[in-house]
């Protein structure tokens, strides 16, 4: 997916400049300066950073489990809740694959009393898009599981085919809640009907997140201004992704550091991170939280970590790993992890065995979903 600054969604909101750059950090015709557009310059901005967790339900390997994020991430969306056509919403499929409701409300209480938010993001489902629930029913659902979790808000993941059905969703959504709730919207249609429902939505929303994390540098910070144009600066959070291996739309290391100092420089609302659970050696390759100290060193933030012991495994596709903690806590995580255990029925004997999966299989398995995610973005 690449940009195209010449579509209506960016022509109407900025003024095509060719100039060339030798500095992509100091890029200019993509931020207009205090002077020419007064309205859109943030003061005294300090950048959030947020970072999704899908450790919940990640297949390969062994993700890093919510309670071990660090510190200085300021706002955790867990990955994620479905829409149900009768205005419900579930947490089963995603979030809880991998552990019990009873620990991820565990984990969401230690992250909280570290003074950070944590969000639950609400997408579509495969047989429910926005257009079908309704909107005070569905209010109403989020504002028991926000009661019952302890929340402090929710993202709107907005990809699927009835975006405009936000626009009464989220307004509604903002009166069932309340002012103190964080309403996040995360997107990347970069359309005229895009548009128009950021505008619509803009009142009730904290900040929006950017998902395009395959574009380059120059391109991420058009994108960002184009957004900027729209919502206001402080109300825009670009979006970077964990280099997963065999991932085509990951972002470089280096790229994450000098986006999230144009962010700081720029006045941006912040950064967001997609997805802290991977950003570890057994799905990168790199040593651990290498992603998140990128963008935290980029955003100048004050130093806040925590240096939690988190899962080692030097084979990638290797589904044994151990933890260095104490064996309270070792014993603790093990108990999570065995609370669901995805099982098979064996069709000769009818007999549940534990899903094994073989190298090859493994790896099979995430370049068809790398190629299923590319053609649908190119769709």
């Amino acid at each position: 997916m690449q940009i195209q600054p010449n579509t209506p969604f960016f022509h109407d909101e900025i003024a095509t400049k060719e100039k060339k750059v030798q500095d992509p950090i100091s890029i200019r015709p993509f931020s207009p300066s205090l002077e020419e557009n007064g309205d859109l310059r943030s003061k005294n901005i300090t950048p959030i950073f947020t970072s999704y967790w899908c450790g919940g339900y990640r297949e390969e390997g062994k993700p890093i489990h919510l309670n071990r994020i660090p510190k200085y991430i300021d706002v955790v969306p867990l990955g994620f809740a479905a829409l149900n056509k009768d205005s419900t919403i579930t947490t089963d499929d995603s979030l809880l694959k991998n552990q019990g409701k009873q620990t991820l409300k565990e984990w969401i209480q230690e992250v909280k009393s570290n003074g950070q938010k944590v969000l639950v993001s609400i997408g579509e489902s495969n047989s429910t898009s926005w257009a079908d629930p309704d909107p005070k029913i569905l209010a109403q659902n989020a504002k028991e599981l926000m009661e019952e979790w302890d929340l402090d808000g929710f993202d709107f993941h907005a990809e699927g085919s009835e975006l405009s059905a936000l626009k009464n969703i989220i307004p509604v959504m903002r009166q069932t809640l309340g002012k103190a709730a964080i309403l996040t919207y995360t997107c990347d249609q970069r359309t005229p009907q895009e548009k128009e429902i950021l505008k619509a939505t803009l009142p009730h929303i904290n900040w929006i997140q950017t998902m395009t994390y395959e574009l380059e540098l120059e391109e991420m910070i058009s994108m960002a201004t184009a957004y900027a144009h729209i919502v206001g600066k402080e109300k825009v959070v670009i979006g970077v992704k964990v280099g997963i291996q065999i991932s085509f739309d990951s972002t470089p290391l280096d790229e994450c550091q000098k986006l999230a100092e144009w962010v700081r420089e720029e006045g941006f609302k912040g950064m967001m991170l997609y997805s802290c659970d991977a950003d570890t050696r057994c799905y990168t390759g790199k040593k651990e939280w290498s992603w998140a100290r990128a963008v935290h060193k980029g955003l100048g933030s004050p130093e806040r970590d925590n240096p939690l012991p988190i899962l080692i495994k030097e084979n990638p596709f290797n589904s044994a790993s151990r933890f260095l903690d104490e064996p309270r806590v070792v014993k603790k995580e093990q108990l999570a992890m065995n609370e669901t255990v995805p099982l098979e029925v064996d069709s000769n004997t009818l007999e549940p065995q534990k899903k094994k999966k073989g190298k090859l299989a493994s790896l099979a398995s995430r370049i068809g979903r790398s190629f299923s995610r590319w053609c649908c973005c190119c769709k």
